[in-house]
C-alpha cells in the first residue's frame, strides 16, 4: 500500500489559483502537494454572473456574496441607460421629446433636445438626418427634401432607427417617399406611411437618394430618424 494517500475530496496542486479554489488547511496531499477545493462563495458569485476581481469596474456593483482571499464579487448592472438620454418620467414635448431609439431603466423615457429642419443635403459616406423637430412631433404643412449625394460607384443603405407617422384612414395624410436618385422623377424605391416601423431598410441603386417628407394640415406625430451608409459597388 502507498505510504501517503491524497485525500480524495481535494485536488493536489503546487499552488491553488486563488480566485475559483482555495488551499484547505484540513486536507491531505502527498509529496508536499496543496489541498486545493473550489471555493463556495466563488461559485455563488459565477452564479449570478459575477466575477471575482481586486476591484470592480465603474459600471460593476460589488455585491454582499464573498470570494477568495478578499476579492470583490462585481456584477453589471441590470440596467445601463443610453448615455446620450435625459432619463425622464416625461418628456417635455417642447425643447425635449421622447426618442424611441433610445433606451432608459425602470420604464423612464429617453428624452433628447429637440432638433432638425425640414430637408437637407448630405455628402459625407455616412450619417443621419430626421424629420422637422424630431424628436418631438413635427408640425403640420411640411414637404422637405433630404438629398443623399456620395461618388460615383457607391450605393446607399437607409435605415430608419425610428418611424412613427400618422395613420392612414381612408386617405394618406403624412408619407416619407424615397426616390433612386435626387428627384421625383427617379424610381421610387420605398413608400412608408403610418407606423411605427422602426428598423425599415432600404438599398439604392445609384449613388443618390432622395428622401421626400410631407404632413397635411392636421394633427402631428413623432416622425422618423435615419442613419445612412454608402457602400462601394461591386
Amino acid at each position: 500500500m502507498p505510504q501517503c494517500t491524497d485525500d480524495k475530496n481535494c485536488n493536489c496542486k503546487t499552488e491553488c489559483d486563488g480566485i475559483i479554489e482555495r488551499e484547505d488547511i484540513d486536507g491531505s496531499c502527498c509529496d508536499n502537494l496543496k489541498c486545493c477545493k473550489p471555493c463556495a462563495d466563488t461559485l455563488q458569485c459565477t452564479s449570478r454572473n459575477g466575477t471575482c476581481q481586486a476591484s470592480c469596474g465603474e459600471n460593476e456593483n460589488a455585491t454582499d456574496t464573498a470570494c477568495c482571499n478578499g476579492l470583490k464579487c462585481c456584477e453589471m448592472p441590470l440596467c445601463t441607460d443610453d448615455t446620450n438620454c435625459n432619463c425622464k418620467t416625461e418628456c417635455d414635448g417642447v425643447i425635449e421629446g421622447h426618442d424611441r431609439g433610445g433606451f432608459c431603466c425602470n420604464n423612464l423615457k429617453c428624452c433628447k433636445p429637440c432638433t432638425g429642419v425640414c430637408g437637407g443635403n448630405f455628402t459625407e459616406l455616412t450619417g443621419s438626418f430626421s424629420s422637422t423637430n424630431y424628436p418631438c412631433n413635427y408640425p403640420t404643412d411640411q414637404d422637405c427634401f433630404y438629398i443623399i449625394s456620395v461618388p460615383v460607384g457607391h450605393t446607399v443603405t437607409l435605415t430608419f432607427r425610428t418611424f412613427f407617422l400618422e395613420p392612414p384612414a381612408l386617405i394618406e395624410f403624412d408619407i416619407v417617399d424615397i426616390y433612386d436618385g435626387e428627384s421625383v422623377n427617379d424610381p421610387l424605391l420605398l413608400h412608408l406611411t403610418g407606423g411605427p416601423l422602426n428598423g425599415t431598410t432600404v438599398q439604392s441603386t445609384a449613388n443618390k437618394v432622395l428622401v421626400r417628407f410631407q404632413s397635411d394640415f392636421l394633427g402631428d406625430f413623432p416622425g422618423f430618424d435615419v442613419n445612412y451608409i454608402a457602400t462601394i459597388t461591386g
